[in-house]
């Protein structure tokens, strides 16, 4: 029998996850799973909970709760050589890993999913930074933002009370409203040039922030990352193609630059802040790149696009 050590952030999904882990619980073992169990208490809590339960030697690790949860969960494993594989109960508002990997919808269904999954290889990116003990860095699964969209979500956080979509939304408004060009030197893949940009966001998946296509051509097993350069324009244009990030036709906006990359350095004057998979984390200079295959994820066995 199979040990999963299964990690559950009961705050995700506006406390959904408090009232379904049991259930999952419950699912995993009728699945023939052995899984014990652990509830986080504090952010970034689930990293550390990860990191201990691939040194304990289980056979897979569940993360139980958002996409963030997911993201914390992740960083732990990835400081362990030949770590477990990750198993996903989505449990949280945006669910956006749930889209590529195509799960079920329903705790039981994602935890009987898991008894008979196949482990995925995907892509890791990774973010480096200066921290306040020198070079930090640090691994996204789905986005990492610099610029308007780390703003919003640095901001949102503490509007927490008024729900997470509608948080969001007014967040984005007044951000949208004030959003300016910041000049910035970008190398991608070693061609360095100057731009005057608004935001910029680096997808290892399709979807982000709750269902939004922002990288149409993302595939998070095929060794790059999507670049997605929102340059400096009036806020009438620039509202253009954020109306259209649902549809994935703002790639072919006017102002907006779209294509892959291995590795990306950004260095723009003032300094920006950078979010991470939802969560705000340092402020540039950054530096982004992928690992190829550096993850093993379980889901039934898809074909990635």
């Amino acid at each position: 029998m199979r040990r999963a050590r299964v990690i559950i952030n009961p705050a995700a999904g506006s406390g959904r996850s408090a009232h379904a882990w049991p259930d999952a619980i419950v699912a995993l073992r009728e699945a023939g799973l052995d899984p014990d169990f652990v509830l986080t208490e504090r952010p970034s809590q689930a990293t550390a909970l990860a990191q201990e339960a691939a040194r304990d030697g289980v056979d897979l690790v569940v993360a139980v709760g958002g996409d963030g949860t997911a993201h914390e969960v992740a960083n732990g494993l990835l400081r362990q050589p030949q770590p477990p594989p990750l198993g996903l109960i989505q449990t949280g508002t945006g669910s956006d890993l749930s889209r590529v990997l195509q799960l079920p919808r329903g705790v039981a269904a994602q935890a009987r999913l898991l008894a008979q999954a196949f482990p995925l290889s995907l892509d890791v990116g990774w973010f480096e930074y200066q921290g306040p003990e020198g070079r930090e860095r640090r691994a996204f699964l789905i986005i990492g933002c610099v610029g308007l969209s780390a703003r919003v979500v640095r901001r949102a956080a503490g509007w927490k009370p008024l729900g997470r979509s509608l948080t969001y939304f007014l967040v984005a408004l007044t951000e949208w409203w004030s959003a300016q060009g910041v000049q910035t030197v970008a190398t991608l893949d070693g061609a360095t040039e100057r731009l005057s940009i608004v935001d910029l966001q680096v997808l290892n998946v399709p979807w982000a922030g709750g269902g939004m296509y922002l990288a149409p051509g993302a595939n998070p097993q095929d060794g790059r990352l999507e670049a997605l350069i929102t340059l400096d324009q009036s806020r009438w244009r620039l509202l253009n193609p954020l109306l259209r990030v649902y549809r994935g036709s703002h790639i072919h906006q006017r102002g907006v630059r779209y294509g892959t990359t291995k590795r990306l350095r950004v260095e723009p004057v003032p300094a920006q802040p950078v979010a991470l998979d939802g969560e705000y984390v340092s402020e540039t200079p950054a530096e982004f790149w992928v690992s190829a295959g550096a993850l093993s994820v379980l889901a039934k066995e898809v074909r990635l696009e």
